[in-house]
Formats: C-alpha cells, structure tokens, sequence
C-alpha cells in the first residue's frame, strides 16, 4: 500500500493527526501504540501493545501497517469486547455487586490510563459548549483524568449536564470496563446514593430488631431477720450497728421499740442479741412523735 493510500485512510479516522512519527518518538511506545490503534481500531489492544514496543524503526511500522490493512491477518476484538465498547448497563443492584463502595472507588485519585480520549469525548457530550468554556485536556490533567471529581467540579460550577445516550456518542475504540463503569456511576449517581442510603438504614432497622432483649435488672430481695418476710425496698428496712449489720423489717423494729419503751428502756439491743445495737436515728425515723416518744426524751 502507498503512502497516499496510508494517509488517506489516516484522514478517515476523525481528522487525526497521523503523518509518520518522528524518530525520536520511536522510543515511546504510547506514539505507536495511538497510532496503530487508530489505524487498525478492530485488533485487539493487547496485541498492539506488543507490536508498539517490538517495531524500532518508521520503516517497519509503516510495512507493518501496510500488511495488517491488506490481509487483515491480525487479532481482533471479539464480539464480547465490542458489547463491552458500546454498552455498558445494569441495574443499581447489579452494578453494587461488583463495586460494593463506588464512593471510594471513584474518588481514588490515583492515574486513570487509556481514558484520555473518551473521557474528553464523554465530557464534551455531557455539557454542551464546555469547550467553549475551559481547555479540557488542563481540567482532567488536574484531576488525574479522574472523570468523577471532574463532573462534580462542573456540576458545582452550575454547568448544565445533558443525559449519556450511547447511541448518540461516537466513544474512540476500546474503552475500558472501569471507563463504562464510572460513566454509568455518574449518570446514576444520586439513584446509587439513595439506594446505599436507604440499605444502609434497612441494615440498622434489622439489627435494631433482632438485638437480644437487654433483660431487666434483677431487683435485690432482703429477708427480715424476725418474721422472715421479703423486703424489696432497702428503704423499709431497719439495721443494727453490729458487725454482721442484721436487717429486720420496719413493723419488727417499731414494735421492738414499743416494747422496750413500756419497760422504760432507752437502748433498742439487736432483735437477735448480736451484741450490737440499732441506732436511735432509726427508733426516731420510725416511730410517730407521741407520747411515748415524749417519756423516751424526758428518760434521757
């Protein structure tokens, strides 16, 4: 094949520049691979990738190209990969699957390769006259061609967002899986949000459900050292000074009291003789102020 015949189809190719690359690019192997990939669009990027870094001279490329348009004898896309180049759709669902956090995901800003120009072509059909409007290839430069944190800058900037319509997009060959990937995030991004969001709340719905039931505390029961019956409240009961501190109900202790007042006592022993005695503060709090409170204190 000429070199006419070569350039004419070069011409083809939207415009792009494809004139034979200069020597001091053959050691740059992203020149010849974006050359062959232009010119030989349906081979396969792998191979092209080999071819790139095998051929070392302008002679040999252009034999090389030459050959390749005339017997077509070279690996080309399978059918899968062309469904994977011109559609790219799933469900939220679906697409969570296979990245469960595309927040974090997209947000990474490490170097995104292979996209530089279906990311520009992408933009260019999202907001109309953007191009207008700033140098793209300086604005994914920025963010590292991260096509995520570029839409929401514009998106913040108030620019006008078109939806995605493949069919209306003329993508350069190839693209890449992650490229389709975080295209159909940002076109779905607030449907994706919602769901995450509203999953997210169902998860804390369901565990608040089936939490364990915290069992109720268990209350203390105190016995009377007398008559033996159960006394919740600490509240109703009354203690001697000694050291085992016995605990006897409040009616137990009153009546003690009386008893020890109609014999002119004035010391209220332990009910069960341990030596120690239950304080007068007790004897007050229980007893009603009477008469026989009154004879205690003249007593005294």
């Amino acid at each position: 094949m000429s070199l006419n015949r070569l350039s004419m189809r070069h011409k083809e190719k939207e415009n792009v520049k494809t004139n034979p690359i200069s020597r001091s690019q053959f050691d740059d192997v992203e020149s010849k691979l974006s050359l062959l990939s232009i010119v030989l669009s349906d081979a396969q990027p792998e191979y092209l990738m080999k071819q790139s870094q095998r051929i070392s001279s302008q002679e040999e490329l252009l034999t090389f190209i030459s050959q390749s348009l005339e017997s077509h004898n070279y690996p080309k896309l399978e059918l899968e990969d062309t469904k994977i180049m011109e559609q790219f759709e799933c469900t939220v669902e679906e697409f969570l699957m296979g990245i469960p956090d595309p927040v974090k995901e997209f947000s990474d800003s490490y170097i995104r390769t292979g996209y530089e120009e279906n990311a520009e072509i992408y933009l260019k059909s999202r907001y109309q006259n953007l191009a207008l409007c700033m140098d793209i290839k300086e604005l994914l430069m920025t963010h590292k061609y991260n096509l995520t944190k570029v839409c929401q800058q514009l998106d913040f900037l108030g620019m006008k967002a078109n939806p995605y319509n493949l069919d209306c997009v003329q993508l350069h060959h190839s693209p890449s899986v992650f490229f389709h990937q975080e295209v159909w995030y940002i076109e779905h991004k607030e449907e994706v949000l919602n769901f995450l969001k509203s999953a997210i709340e169902a998860a804390r719905v369901e565990a608040e459900l089936n939490r364990p039931l915290t069992p109720p505390p268990v209350e203390e029961i105190f016995e009377c050292e007398i008559c033996r019956n159960d006394i919740e409240d600490y509240a109703e009961l009354g203690t001697c000074d000694g050291p085992a501190g016995h605990l006897f109900c409040n009616d137990c202790v009153r009546r003690s009291a009386e008893i020890k007042f109609a014999e002119g006592g004035i010391t209220f022993p332990c009910l069960i003789n341990c030596g120690g005695y239950i304080p007068l503060q007790i004897i007050k709090d229980l007893l009603e102020r009477g008469a026989s409170w009154n004879v205690c204190l003249i007593k005294r």
